[in-house]
């Protein structure tokens, strides 16, 4: 039997992620949380955490648990790239190859086919979600590692498997539902008893992570992550997630594979199989999360690398089967169809500038030159007022927005720093009256008025990037 074009399709996995991995140092955000972890990250560097970080000036809020903002420290630490978006970023790139290699590998375990190996991780790979996501200071790749090892090693490692969970759990809180589909595979597999023990370890690890994060944090993990996710549920958002992952690679492709086992298997093949079961659960789990107001396409990543995965291990052996030398043909037309446009849509990064551009330097020295306790920086213009050696009020207006209501910060205090020159600088993506009429907004119209009554524009810096320009505040005594 000759190999299948395994080359070929290497060569896109390698353009694809070379090309990202150019452009980490890329100025413009494409996602806005990133400025919210960075700052998270370095807060974390310079002073200890406390709970009063969520009621008190600087607010610092986090939804996640400790694990992605502790390597990225550590990265930071090691690479020197102090207040930037690099180290961060490096470290979701990282996380983001080992998850193809962990597809890749459960696909060339399954089937001993290293063609549909890496066909599975390019699937993978050109999935939107993971184009847009993959170069970002965020934790859902880390956390991913975590979810696809829990996976691999189930049901022959359970034990492995369970601190897997649990470690993912560790970065982000939902991977712990993972347990549900693994511990069905394992009791239908190996009997209930290594069901109950699988359980139990996850439970176990999971407790014990999590109890050295309040107990090192005094709370502040413990109380962050039950306020921060209790966002409202909006079906329509949770709708069109579904719609959008339909749409993307892997979508309709894994949910057409698993119709096609449900037609040629027994129905009990769906609870022996671990990487079938765990999609068709994170196939209903994702959508539903993504409901979240403030939530983002990143939570289809799971059902995007599972669906990849079932793909590559009951997809494409059934194309080989059907004609060796055609399925050759197929499977290298099938790589180009997939990485030609992944290559085009990666290379538009090129349009977006290197590193911290002149343009923004004055505005560095500005706010170094005339300090204040306190500036405001809007997610993507929070580098530069970390990199000015200021302190962010908040390092989340998005998560401050949806708490401001419930009593859970103290907005007097918010406010009062507002209005008495504390804060001393803006630095904004629009006027204030702009920010209102966004359609997704980031600012309580109290926080909204007192940007308007207080301070006055003093700068407009045009951006590389349409969309991108930078509305520069300054405080103005009554």
């Amino acid at each position: 039997m000759r190999p299948l074009p395994h080359g070929i399709i290497l060569v896109f996995i390698l353009a694809i992620t070379a090309i990202l991995a150019f452009h980490l140092p890329g100025r413009e955000e494409i996602d806005g949380g990133e400025g919210g972890i960075l700052a998270m990250v370095n807060r974390m560097e310079r002073e200890p955490i406390s709970p009063e970080w969520l009621r008190q000036p600087p607010l610092t809020l986090s939804c996640y648990g400790p694990l992605y903002y502790w390597v990225t420290g550590g990265v930071s630490r090691l690479t020197g790239s102090g207040a930037s978006l690099l180290a961060g970023r490096l470290v979701s790139l990282l996380a983001g190859l080992v998850c193809l290699a962990l597809i890749g590998a459960a696909v060339r375990r399954a089937t001993g086919r290293l063609d549909a190996a890496l066909l599975a991780a390019l699937v993978f790979l050109v999935s939107e979600p993971v184009l847009v996501w993959l170069p970002l200071e965020r934790v859902d790749f880390l956390a991913l590692v975590f979810t696809l090892g829990a996976y691999l090693a189930a049901p022959r490692r359970p034990a492995a498997a369970a601190l897997a969970v649990a470690l993912g759990a560790f970065t982000r809180q939902t991977v712990v539902l993972d347990v549900v589909p693994i511990a069905v595979v394992v009791m239908a597999t190996l009997g209930r008893g290594r069901a109950l023990k699988f359980v139990a370890l996850a439970g176990a690890f999971t407790l014990a992570l999590w109890g050295l994060a309040i107990w090192q944090s005094s709370g502040y993990f413990f109380f962050a992550g039950l306020q921060a996710n209790t966002n409202p549920l909006d079906p329509a958002r949770g709708g069109a997630s579904f719609s959008y992952y339909l749409y993307s690679v892997p979508g309709a492709g894994a949910i057409l594979v698993a119709l096609i086992l449900a037609l040629r298997e027994r129905p009990g093949f769906f609870v022996r199989d671990v990487f079938v079961a765990g999609f068709l659960c994170h196939l209903v789990l994702d959508p539903f999360l993504a409901s979240k107001i403030g939530s983002n396409v990143n939570y289809l990543l799971p059902v995007c690398a599972l669906g990849a995965t079932v793909i590559g291990i009951h997809g494409f052996p059934l194309l080989a089967r059907l004609n060796e030398q055609r399925a050759r043909v197929a499977l290298a037309v099938m790589a180009m169809v997939l990485g030609i446009p992944a290559i085009v849509s990666s290379a538009s990064l090129a349009k977006t500038p290197l590193g911290t551009p002149k343009c923004y330097a004055p505005v560095i020295g500005a706010i170094r030159n005339h300090p204040t306790p306190y500036v405001v920086a809007d997610f993507e213009w929070m580098e530069l007022a970390l990199q000015a050696g200021a302190t962010p009020l908040v390092n989340d207006p998005y998560l401050m927005n949806l708490l401001w209501g419930g009593g859970r910060i103290d907005r007097d205090a918010i406010l009062a720093a507002l209005g008495d020159g504390r804060v001393g600088w803006l630095l904004l993506d629009d006027t204030p009256d702009g920010l209102r009429k966004a359609v997704e907004r980031f600012w309580p119209d109290e926080v909204l008025d007192a940007f308007r009554d207080n301070y006055r524009l003093i700068m407009v810096q045009r951006a590389a990037l349409p969309k991108h320009d930078l509305y520069i505040y300054a405080y103005q005594k009554k």
